[in-house]
């Protein structure tokens, strides 16, 4: 009986450490590389001699990149919050 309690633990034991070790390979302690700015794609602007805009040649995405300083608080909250559970 003692001996089935024993072997029974020490499997669990196992079992859990074999656990962690799966989810620690699974979580990433690397900084993300972030793109900067200056290299997100935004829309091209056409001007002509005058300066006067032409035309737009927009990308697969339609960026216009600002400083966080202009995107307002509530807007920062939202984001976190959706990519946030524990938020």
């Amino acid at each position: 009986m003692r001996d089935s309690r024993h072997a029974r633990s020490l499997r669990v034991g196992v079992g859990l450490l074999a656990g962690c070790a799966v989810l620690a390979g699974c979580v990433s302690v690397r900084p993300l590389a972030l793109v900067p700015p200056d290299r997100v794609a935004q829309t091209s602007l056409v001007l002509d001699a005058e300066g006067r805009r032409v035309a737009a040649l927009h990308g697969p995405q339609d960026r216009t990149a600002v400083p966080l300083a202009e995107v307002s608080r509530w807007m920062r909250l939202a984001v976190v919050d959706t990519e946030d559970a524990r938020f």
